[in-house]
């Protein structure tokens, strides 16, 4: 009868009998990064080094100026909030240990996107497995998402891209497991939002656009059916967020008398895609004709 009933016990995702072994996460998320460093190499990853607005932020920092514009090299160029400011600083750390744009700095960003890769496979095996109550969901995504050949061009694409994927996915498992214990106990602990709405702000400050998903990552956490402390948790939650993001929005606050929320770009790609000129896209000509890095009248 025993063996009857745990055979028909509720799968909670987080039992000692139903939890995947952290080898097995280990082994996907190695795997992945190892083939994503194999790939890279092999398609001449130091033939696309750091470029555009996120590199040119990052030189400005490892030159002492602070965040300022990357479309003005000078050390009085004005004040930006073009990018989320965690992986201009990544940029930067490693120009600062390396040297700008060197071989062996881009060599450590390639091998920081590759562990990126790993973890998002392993994210997607983890998230798989504890939506379908079953292991191949999960390795059959994870499988997926490493022979897809876009994931594996953007692994070498010196941008936040990868690091917020990553991030995300595991945002995504986290906020799954929370509403699962809840299910099962009833209560949420205090640590568990807080460490929720932390990784929230780190996210944003990665990646704003990923922003408009914490709605739906609030709703996994706390759903309905916990009752009691619901809106609570999801007060502390976003708080915690808040408190995460508010150093980089005061100084936003300061620089610019006003507070984007984290960057400012958002105006601009409107007007690039909708403004005089446009044929919707990012043509060379659109790009010339209204962005400010080709034209300085739309830099101030």
């Amino acid at each position: 009868m025993k063996a009857v009933a745990a055979g028909m016990a509720p799968f909670n995702g987080l039992s000692n009998h139903s939890r995947p072994s952290a080898v097995w996460i280990l082994i996907i998320g190695f795997s992945a990064g190892l083939w994503a460093i194999v790939s890279l190499s092999a398609h001449g990853y130091q033939l696309r080094p750091p470029m555009a607005e996120e590199h040119n932020i990052a030189v400005h920092l490892v030159q002492g100026h602070g965040f300022r514009s990357p479309m003005d090299s000078s050390a009085t160029a004005p004040p930006s909030a073009w990018s989320a400011p965690i992986y201009p600083l990544i940029l930067a750390a490693a120009y600062a240990t390396f040297g700008i744009g060197t071989p062996q700095a881009v060599t450590f960003l390639m091998l920081l996107n590759a562990l990126c890769f790993g973890a998002t496979a392993a994210g997607i095996y983890e998230l798989g497995r504890l939506l379908f109550r079953s292991h191949l969901p999960g390795l059959l995504g994870a499988v997926l998402f490493g022979l897809h050949p876009l994931f594996l061009y953007f692994a070498g694409d010196f941008w936040d891209g990868m690091l917020g994927l990553s991030i995300f996915v595991w945002l995504a498992v986290g906020a799954h497991r929370i509403g699962m214990a809840a299910e099962c106990d009833s209560r949420t602990a205090l640590a568990q939002a807080m460490a929720l709405g932390a990784a929230m702000g780190i996210l944003a400050l990665t990646n704003s656009t990923y922003g408009l998903t914490f709605p739906v990552l609030l709703a996994v956490a706390f759903w309905s059916r916990i009752r009691s402390k619901r809106w609570g948790m999801i007060g502390i939650t976003v708080a915690t967020c808040a408190l995460v993001l508010a150093p980089w929005m005061i100084r936003n606050a300061n620089a610019f008398n006003r507070a984007p929320f984290i960057r400012s770009g958002g105006g601009l790609l409107l007007w690039l895609g909708n403004g005089p000129g446009s044929d919707g896209g990012f043509s060379m000509g659109v790009l010339q004709l209204n962005h400010p890095d080709f034209n300085p009248r739309e830099r101030y």
